[in-house]
């Protein structure tokens, strides 16, 4: 798969060092274009529309990041920016206005196109709390929180804290003075100081480089990112299907494996009914051994029920059947006792992908009596909300909450068994089960009801050895496309 996000980045940084424009002579060059834009700002100045500003200290060549066209120039940005506008800390108290009041969150790709959240400013709120207003075309820059965000402002606007509003001049085209924030987003990162928040300060922002191309050369630069950038958009559509087809072909191959369709049937494998007879007579002993608790038998399953064919060897058995099931269970918060480090205790969220992400809550060795545990080589499957049906396999004695259940395997392969559980037949049924109601659920009762298709224990191991051939094979394919 290639990494669209980072090749966006690169072009990105190619275009701002001159690498994917041609420089033409009719163009003339920056230095002229530098001139013409101090001569903008005196007039303002003189005009009383901007403030006179300091002067900036002197570019040395140790400060040169790297090299640019003859005919540009490096400047800093508050020579060629008329204005940076700082908002006030304050937030307006009352919002009755029509000035837009926006916000990290309104931000839509690389424009401000206004509030979302239908908060306005009255002209005379503005000016008692001597607030900036971002013209049209201003460029903000998140210059804490979120540094290297940055949008283009496509109507007058106000910002909150986060933002520096960057007013260009005639010689610097804002959609260019965009592209060289995106490109700059580490640089940034780094000017930020403080111990909770970092913040970059105006004058930071100021003394900052900007390599400064003619003025029809900028324009090219923004026209050939976006031509790379819409061509780079085609290749994540395409990536998606792929990855929505490879999940496609997944659970076809998951389902060929839980029909028999993937292995053959060897004679001295045996059959599952043999398989079955041991296992039930397994958790008989453990009953007795007050391993575990004795729970009522399910009926017999009806030729009515069977979803569909499977081998002659194999078996349709209901998946308590197949071993212990429980469903978890959390120790009273009342109790802070019981949380600890000596135990993994985990929820839906920490199931991502198929894995466990163990680490972030555990319980004690006190809340550990208080919980439900299950053995390692466990399934756990989530039975309740909106990621249910989720399931893994976890390496380790663990610990989970009431939005779980967990399948401890008697004589069955627990690969295997995950297998059956993140098939599209078995998730189907958990959502045939849960349809219609406020939170999706399928209670311990009705999982532990579900029909698994049980081959004997050898194929078992070849159907999880057959799946993981194909993963494995996909994998490869993955790699290859990255080399190209």
């Amino acid at each position: 798969m290639i990494d669209t996000e980072t090749l966006r980045k690169k072009v990105i940084d190619l275009a701002i060092r001159g690498k994917l424009t041609q420089q033409f002579p009719e163009d003339g060059n920056a230095l002229n274009l530098y001139a013409q834009i101090q001569e903008e700002k005196a007039e303002l100045v003189k005009e009383g529309k901007i403030k006179k500003e300091k002067l900036l200290p002197v570019i040395s060549d140790d400060e040169i990041p790297f090299e640019i066209p003859n005919n540009w120039k490096w400047v800093r940005l508050g020579s060629v920016c008329n204005e940076m506008l700082v908002p006030q800390r304050d937030k307006p108290k009352q919002f009755d206005g029509d000035i837009p009041w926006c916000r990290i969150e309104d931000i839509e790709g690389k424009y401000l196109n206004g509030t979302k959240s239908n908060q306005f400013v009255s002209r005379e709120t503005i000016e008692s709390m001597n607030l900036r207003v971002n013209p049209v075309g201003t460029v903000i820059s998140a210059c804490s929180a979120s540094i290297g965000a940055a949008a283009i402002c496509t109507v007058e606007c106000i910002t909150n804290q986060t933002f520096i509003g960057l007013v260009c001049s005639k010689g610097l085209y804002n959609e260019y003075l965009y592209y060289f924030l995106k490109a700059s987003i580490k640089s940034l990162k780094h000017l930020g100081t403080g111990m909770t928040i970092s913040y970059i300060s105006q004058n930071k922002y100021r003394d900052l480089l900007l390599p400064l191309p003619p003025l029809m050369e900028q324009k090219r630069i923004v026209t050939r990112i976006e031509e790379i950038c819409v061509q780079i958009g085609i290749i994540d559509a395409l990536q998606q299907q792929y990855e929505s087809d490879r999940e496609i072909l997944k659970g076809k191959i998951i389902d060929a494996g839980i029909r028999g369709k993937l292995t053959e049937q060897l004679p001295e494998d045996g059959n599952a009914e043999e398989l079955y007879a041991r296992i039930q007579k397994e958790k008989a002993k453990l009953i007795k051994e007050g391993k575990i608790k004795k729970e009522k038998k399910l009926p017999q399953i009806s030729e009515d029920e069977i979803p569909f064919e499977i081998p002659n060897n194999w078996k349709w058995v209901h998946l308590f059947d197949c071993g212990v099931t429980q469903t978890g269970n959390t120790p009273s918060k009342t109790h802070p006792e019981y949380f600890g480090n000596d135990l993994s205790f985990i929820g839906p969220g920490d199931i991502v992908n198929g894995n466990i992400i163990f680490g972030r809550q555990g319980l004690s060795t006190i809340g550990k009596s208080f919980g439900r545990v299950c053995s390692p080589g466990s399934i756990m499957q989530v039975c309740i909300g909106g990621s249910i049906g989720k399931c893994a396999i976890t390496d380790k004695e663990t610990a989970f909450n009431q939005q779980i259940n967990s399948l401890s395997p008697i004589m069955g392969d627990s690969k295997y068994l995950y297998y059956v559980l993140c098939s599209g037949y078995f998730y189907g049924i958990i959502n045939h089960f849960a349809a219609g109601m406020a939170t999706p659920i399928i209670n311990k009762s009705s999982w532990d009801s579900l029909l698994v298709p049980l081959p004997p224990y050898k194929e078992q191991k070849r159907i999880t050895e057959s799946i993981d051939e194909v993963w494995r094979a996909l994998e490869l394919l993955d790699g290859g496309s990255n080399e190209d």
